[in-house]
């Protein structure tokens, strides 16, 4: 039971015994927590009390609301920065988690008008497409696009680019550095496709990521386009 006669409001009294429960790791992310008629029998308080705590923890990023599942403590969401040029891996490693990529296609392909505007090659030029599944800790986390210039980079076609970083392999094998870049960041719904790698479902939203990466004098290096889980990033810029 609450103190119904103490000095905080009881939807203050019970949003701390979950903050607490979840800092004491009795409720881990991901868990879901008790329902609302479980918390108001338990704590002797209104649905109410117990909706507006909810709300409160929902509101601070703490819980996550799950429509037709109940709700849950939320994953830490990971901070991407927008403006850096740095790869997948390196700033993941910064973070501390170890990151991991699976290759999905990779293949020689006729770059559409886009592509071939951000990689400033001809319409009859060739480029290798890269699709890859990211993962942090085993957990797959966003799925990534690259178009590469096939006839700056060759060598990337047949590069084993499940373990490290393209970015490393291209300046290994071109001395080539990401300098600078053009994003844009908007949200989409998720697809069968991304559904099924993701293992999330089918409509849910994910952060779409869209970047022409170049060197400081202007060559390119890459076009490429990453959906991110969206309960997963949050970008700053």
């Amino acid at each position: 039971m609450l103190k119904q006669s103490g000095v905080e409001p009881l939807y203050v009294q019970l949003r701390e015994i979950i903050t607490t429960k979840i800092e004491r790791n009795e409720l881990k992310p991901g868990d879901q927590i008790p329902t609302e008629a479980y918390l108001t029998k338990k704590y002797g308080v209104s649905r109410i009390t117990v909706r507006k705590a909810i709300q409160d923890l929902v509101d601070d990023d703490i819980l996550i609301r799950k429509q037709g599942k109940g709700t849950f403590v939320a994953v830490p969401k990971i901070e991407r920065e927008l403006i850096t040029v740095n790869s997948f891996s390196k700033r993941m490693s910064e973070k501390g988690f170890i990151p991991g990529a699976k290759v999905l296609s990779k293949e020689l392909m006729e770059p559409s008008p886009t592509i071939c505007k951000f990689l400033q090659v001809e319409k009859n030029a060739e480029v290798i497409a890269i699709q890859r599944l990211r993962f942090l800790d085993k957990e797959p986390v966003a799925i990534e696009k690259s178009y590469i210039p096939y006839e700056s980079y060759p060598l990337v076609l047949e590069a084993n680019i499940n373990i490290g970083s393209l970015y490393k392999f291209l300046e290994e094998e071109y001395n080539v550095n990401p300098g600078k870049s053009e994003k844009t960041l908007e949200i989409i719904k998720c697809n069968e496709f991304e559904a099924k790698h993701l293992n999330i479902s089918v409509g849910e939203p994910l952060f779409l990521l869209t970047g022409a990466i170049y060197t400081d004098d202007n060559r390119s290096i890459e076009y490429v386009k990453t959906v991110f889980k969206g309960d997963r990033f949050r970008f700053k810029v």
